[in-house]
């Protein structure tokens, strides 16, 4: 008994060009509202420093100065948790779990 495979046709509904192109204004979206939303946090960052220099000075710099790392830190971790979760659940989404 001898079995013919036959190499089964796939059906593109649209070229590959088209949707790289789709993709990629998605990708450059997000990555051009985060790179904003980064640089606001920075500037607003920048402006609480000049107004709690002027008012507190330096003690309410040196506060600053060790408050500041502390929440950058704390944002990244979640950031990391969060995108490992994401992905997570992308994966299980994509598998049909």
């Amino acid at each position: 008994m001898c079995l013919i495979v036959r190499p089964l046709k796939i059906r593109r509904t649209a070229p590959v060009f088209i949707l790289r192109r789709k993709y990629a204004e998605k990708i450059y979206r997000y990555v051009s509202l985060s790179t904003l939303g980064l640089t606001a946090i920075s500037c607003y960052i920048l402006a609480d420093t000049f107004f709690v220099s002027k008012g507190m000075g330096v003690v309410g710099l040196t506060a600053l100065n060790l408050a500041i790392p502390v929440s950058q830190l704390s944002t990244g971790i979640v950031m990391i948790v969060f995108n490992f979760i994401i992905i997570r659940i992308a994966g299980n989404v994509g598998v049909g779990v």
